[in-house]
């Protein structure tokens, strides 16, 4: 019977993961090392605005281990990590809780783990588990990378949590946009029949956790900052 009710709580947790949202859930694996990069440059395009540009506001910057890598469904989720004994090298991971956030993926890196971007030697036995981002009461940021009159590639930075759909409306109608693997979501159609007239476009966010909040994007190239943001979850940590 424990068996069985262990194996049930297994499940649980994977159609958790599956479904792209880890909340509610500890991770235990290995915590090792890949060097200081600045701004959190990786595989989450944190290069241009939001988290990237404001180097230690949300904790170290995390690699997180491919198998839990997802796309725009992970990347800029904050977490609390500590070491918890176990390991060796040079540079022990503090046994304190310590904030991070993802901006990059390991691909060598097995179920649980995160790569520390930072200076350091080691491989360390870590726990660690996600938190609302303190973003306090600031809004979204939007980016762009490339893009025409018929294809917008939109990024949703500084979230409280990660974002996993993104809706736009065209000629009065939503249309969900595509999520890439980089931390993007790619808007297909003539630019004018989002954008309008008037310069912005009706954007519907939706988070890993299902919180939906409609905002205006009100750029279609560089960055901008949006007028709203998340709300805070009292059901989860952190925020």
């Amino acid at each position: 019977m424990a068996r069985y009710f262990a194996s049930l709580a297994l499940l649980a947790l994977f159609a958790g993961l599956a479904a792209g949202n880890p909340f509610g859930s500890k991770f235990a694996g290995d915590g090792t090392y890949y060097g200081n990069r600045d701004r959190g440059f990786g595989h989450c395009s944190f290069h241009f605005h939001g988290h990237g540009n404001k180097p230690g506001y949300l904790g170290t910057p995390l690699a997180i281990n491919a198998a839990q890598y997802t796309g725009t469904s992970i990347c800029g989720l904050c977490v609390r990590f500590r070491g918890t004994g176990g390991g060796a090298g040079g540079n022990p991971i503090s046994s304190d809780w310590q904030p991070g956030f993802i901006c990059d993926e390991c691909p060598e890196c097995a179920f649980g783990s995160i790569d520390l971007q930072k200076n350091g030697d080691g491989r360390w036995k870590v726990e660690w588990e996600p938190v609302q981002c303190p973003v306090g009461s600031s809004n979204f940021a939007y980016g762009y990378q490339g893009g025409n009159d018929y294809y917008k590639k939109v990024q949703v930075a500084n979230a409280r949590a990660p974002i996993s759909k993104l809706e736009i409306k065209r000629n009065g109608a939503w249309q969900q946009a595509v999520a890439t693997i980089d931390n993007y979501f790619e808007v297909h159609g003539y630019v004018a029949d989002f954008w309008g007239s008037g310069g912005c476009a009706s954007i519907r966010v939706t988070s890993i956790l299902g919180d939906t909040v409609e905002d205006s994007l009100c750029c279609t190239s560089g960055t901008c900052e949006g007028k709203a943001q998340l709300p805070c979850r009292s059901d989860m940590p952190g925020c």
